[in-house]
This record gives structure tokens, C-alpha cells and sequence, in this order.
């Protein structure tokens, strides 16, 4: 009887010794970690003072817990700020292409294919005496892309047309489908010369000529002229002083001659800067210069990196393949892809205005029902519903230059027959049309493009909040509340690991005093 209570002792007196075991591991994590707060809770010689130092130390552990949430919640919102930095150095110059606001030569039309002069039909838009400015617009009227008209047709179904749609505006769209269609040694031999249009060239004060500049065929205005886009591998040209003595200055001659009769309703030239490794896109980006001045472009270059990856979206160049090949990527060339892309997918036609570089498929304008695919991919384009403007995102690196400008009359009574007889030794066509200086205002421009300054504009984005402001952040909530650092986690997860081997044995103990009870 004796034995049997000496051995219920025992059994009774190993649990007790286990749990025993818990409690001086937690009484020992308590005395000798570096996290304050336990420390007291362990020392405390009253149940009241224990109670307190508890209460305490939840309610620390609680306010660092929920900053430390809202700290990394803010990390996982990847959200950026801009730094604006203000640099001096030599700067590369930008390109500047320039363009005849009239896209072909009257002269030159007889070159133009007999099929083609068909479509050209409709340059005789007869003139309509009644006062259109009554009208009133029609803001549920589809906006017009390429519609080719049939003006020779006769009933309401055109004049329906005409009391609906901006002539005009019309007969500019159809042409640049008409011309993109045009062989491009065509289109480049019936549009103006850049030996007309070229007259003079400097540049930082040294000579050049229209044999630097590079042909660039464009749907809108026809020959198109890059200067300093490094064709060739000729390099870019460097500036390291501002204003307008240095730069680029031209002499424009727009021959308005050869203007299209009814067509053409604006004279002058157009100029777009822009970097030298972008598509120029002077009908959407181009400032247009009239005859008779001298324009003053000053420019400032802005550079603008961008962070990418989780914090925005942006692409490196390489990452989307555009249909402009030898040009770096830039938003317009990558929307005029896209849309191009599905185009041929919805329609198995492609936009004459814009490369394409599958030749099995037929011009919209030549494809039964193609103007009208064209038309609704055009509306769905301006919602964007093909996505072109959500998946075209800006460059992680990008160059942008503001410009102002200023103009004067240009050539001045005094300074005409010097400038006469300056120009009338280059070109034929010059002694012939500039015989008065109003015929020198009527046809020539002068061009100056400058930095205003080498300042330049360098905008940096990068993360509001990013891992090493996480951390830090981290880290002082532990300080400030807890006491705790590094060394205090591991030595909280040396206390787990002993808790969680001693709780095994715990069971295997009571295991076996209950199997032999």
C-alpha cells in the first residue's frame, strides 16, 4: 500500500517538474532579454506591480504592431516622389525636322498615276455660296478618319455628307490616305526639294547645307527634313553656349507657287525639336512658322527618369517592338503601332498613313468595306477600347524640350536686296519669284533654333517609401516602444524553440502516467 503512494508521488511529480521547466525558461527569457519591459514583469514582487508591467508591455507591443502594419502597408503601395535637380554642361543638340505646310507641287501632279489621279478628284470640291457658320454642329456625328469621298455620285446621300462635316478638314485627311499610297521615290519626287526648301544653314556659326539634313516621308505634309537625328553615323552636334547666335539657323524658301489649288490653305513651314533617336510626328507636335518672319525657337531640355518596375509603369525602349524601325521608343510611335496592329486584326487592312510591314494585306481604301472597319476601329480607339493608350506607357527615361518662341518681320526693306542677291545665286527658282520684298514675305522664312539656356531640368522619381525607409522605420518603432532590436528577435525565437521542445516531453509524460494508472 505504502509502494503504491510512493509511486503515485512520482507520477505526479513529473508533470509538476515539466511544467516547472516551462516556467523557468519563460522566467529566464524574462530576466535576460534584451527587449525591456519582460525583465520588470519577471522582477515585479507584487501580484498588482506584475499586473501593471503586463498591461504595459500589451499595450506597447499593441501601438507598435499597428504602426508597424501601416508602415508596411505604405511600402506595398509603391508610391513615388519627384526630386527636380538643376545641371550646367555641354548639351547635345536636338533634332529639329522641318516641313512645307504644302505636302506635293502643283507642277508635279502629271507624274501622279491615272488611278490615283481618280481618287484626286475630289481637290474640286465646288464651292458652297450659302453661310455654312449657321450651322449647327452635330455632337453625335462620328468624327471622320480617312473616308474617301465620291463627289462625282449625285444625290442626298453627299449632300448629307457636306451639311455635316468641315469640307476642308476632309479634304486634308483624304489626301494624306491618297499620298500615303504614293510609291515613296514618287512621293519624295513630287514633293518640295530640300535643295528649295533649304536655302541657307549654319550651325554654332559654321556653314552646313541641305545635305545634312535626312528625308523624312510624312502622311500630312509630304517631304519632311531631320536635321542632326545622326543618320549615317555622322554624330551628334554638340552646344556648350547658349542663345541665338549659336544654334541652328535656316533660310526657308515654301515656294507658294507650287501650292495645291484649293487644298492648301495655310503657307508657311512647320518645325518640330525633338530628340534625336524619336519619330518625328510634326502634324501632331510641330509649331508652324509663317512667311515673311524671323522665328526665334528657344529651347530648354527636361530629362525625366522614371523608377519603373512595382512603382510605375514604364517602359525601357527595347521591351515593345514598334513598327518605326531605327527609332527608340516614345508613346506616339508605340500608340500608332498598336493601333496599326489591330487595325489589320479587325479589319485585314492597314491605315495607308502608317507603316506596315506585312505586303499581303490591301490598303483599307482599297478593301470593300474597309473605310467603314477603319471608321469603327477609329471610335473605338478614341475610348480606348483596344487598350493602345492603357499598354503605351511613358519611357523610364525620357527627353523633352520646352521651347518659347518670338518672332520679327523678316526681311527687313533695307536688308531685301542684299539678301536678293545673296539667295539668287543658288537658285534659279529664287531670281525668278523673289523680284520685291513682298515676294521675299511671301515666300521666306527665317529659322533660329537655340538653347535659351544650358540649364538644364532633371527630374528623378524615386520610391516615397521604399525597403530601407521600411526598415528604418521598423527599427524605430522598436526602439521607441519595446526596447527591442535584431538580437531581440533571435533571442525570442530561441525562447520558442525551447517552449515548443520541452511540450512534447510535457505530453509524453502524461502519456505514460496515464497508461500505467
Amino acid at each position: 500500500m505504502e509502494k503504491m503512494e510512493m509511486e503515485g508521488d512520482v507520477k505526479a511529480a513529473k508533470p509538476k517538474k515539466e511544467d516547472h521547466r516551462i516556467r523557468n525558461t519563460l522566467a529566464d527569457f524574462g530576466s535576460n532579454t534584451t527587449a525591456h519591459g519582460f525583465a520588470r514583469v519577471v522582477a515585479a514582487d507584487s501580484k498588482i506591480l506584475k499586473f501593471l508591467w503586463v498591461l504595459v508591455c500589451c499595450l506597447c507591443w499593441g501601438v507598435f504592431i499597428w504602426q508597424a502594419i501601416d508602415f508596411i502597408e505604405k511600402y506595398f503601395r509603391f508610391e513615388v516622389t519627384y526630386s527636380i535637380s538643376v545641371d550646367f554642361r555641354e548639351l547635345p543638340f536636338p533634332a529639329v525636322t522641318v516641313c512645307n505646310m504644302n505636302p506635293l507641287r502643283q507642277s508635279e501632279l502629271d507624274e501622279i498615276d491615272d488611278k490615283y489621279k481618280e481618287k484626286l478628284g475630289f481637290l474640286n470640291f465646288e464651292q458652297r455660296t450659302e453661310n455654312e457658320t449657321d450651322e449647327e454642329f452635330d455632337w453625335a456625328a462620328p468624327a471622320v478618319t480617312q473616308q474617301i469621298l465620291n463627289v462625282s455620285g449625285e444625290g442626298e446621300e453627299e449632300e448629307s455628307f457636306e451639311d455635316f462635316y468641315d469640307l476642308d478638314h476632309v479634304q486634308g485627311l483624304n489626301l494624306s490616305a491618297i499620298m500615303s499610297q504614293l510609291p515613296g521615290e514618287l512621293r519624295a519626287r513630287i514633293g518640295h526639294q530640300k535643295e528649295d526648301l533649304i536655302q541657307e544653314c549654319s550651325v554654332n556659326g559654321v556653314k552646313c547645307s541641305s545635305k545634312n539634313f535626312t528625308l523624312v516621308l510624312n502622311p500630312k505634309y509630304g517631304n519632311c527634313y531631320s536635321f542632326n537625328t545622326g543618320a549615317n553615323d555622322t554624330g551628334i552636334i554638340r552646344t556648350s553656349k547658349p542663345g541665338p547666335s549659336t544654334g541652328l539657323r535656316l533660310t526657308l524658301f515654301i515656294e507658294q507657287d507650287e501650292y495645291l489649288d484649293d487644298i492648301t490653305e495655310n503657307a508657311g513651314a512647320v518645325v518640330l525639336v525633338h530628340p534625336p533617336d524619336n519619330v518625328p510626328f510634326p502634324e501632331e507636335q510641330g509649331l508652324e512658322l509663317p512667311p515673311g518672319f524671323s522665328t526665334s525657337l528657344g529651347v530648354r531640355l527636361s530629362i525625366i527618369q522614371r523608377v519603373g518596375g512595382k512603382y510605375s509603369d514604364c517602359f525601357k525602349g527595347d521591351e515593345k517592338p514598334l513598327l518605326y524601325e531605327g527609332y527608340n521608343y516614345s508613346v506616339e510611335a508605340c500608340v500608332k503601332t498598336c493601333h496599326q496592329k489591330n487595325l489589320i486584326e479587325e479589319c485585314q487592312c492597314y491605315d495607308t498613313t502608317l507603316p506596315n510591314d506585312d505586303l499581303t494585306i490591301l490598303p483599307c481604301v482599297d478593301k470593300e468595306k474597309g473605310i467603314t472597319c477603319m471608321n469603327e476601329v477609329a471610335e473605338k480607339q478614341k475610348i480606348d477600347a483596344l487598350g493602345c493608350r492603357k499598354n503605351c506607357h511613358q519611357p523610364c527615361r525620357g527627353r523633352s524640350y520646352k521651347e518659347t518662341l518670338s518672332m520679327s518681320q523678316w526681311p527687313s526693306d533695307a536688308y531685301d536686296n542684299k539678301l536678293y542677291k545673296r539667295l539668287s545665286e543658288k537658285s534659279r527658282k529664287i531670281t525668278e519669284q523673289l523680284l520685291s520684298v513682298e515676294e521675299s514675305r511671301r515666300n521666306l522664312i527665317k529659322l533660329k533654333v537655340y538653347f535659351s539656356e544650358l540649364n538644364f531640368e532633371s527630374i528623378t522619381e524615386k520610391p516615397a517609401f521604399g525597403r530601407i525607409d521600411l526598415l528604418s522605420s521598423l527599427g524605430g518603432l522598436m526602439g521607441l516602444y519595446i526596447g527591442a532590436s535584431v538580437i531581440s528577435l533571435f533571442e525570442f525565437l530561441e525562447f520558442v524553440g525551447k517552449v515548443c521542445c520541452l511540450i512534447p516531453k510535457k505530453r509524453n509524460v502524461l502519456d505514460d502516467a496515464n497508461t500505467k494508472a
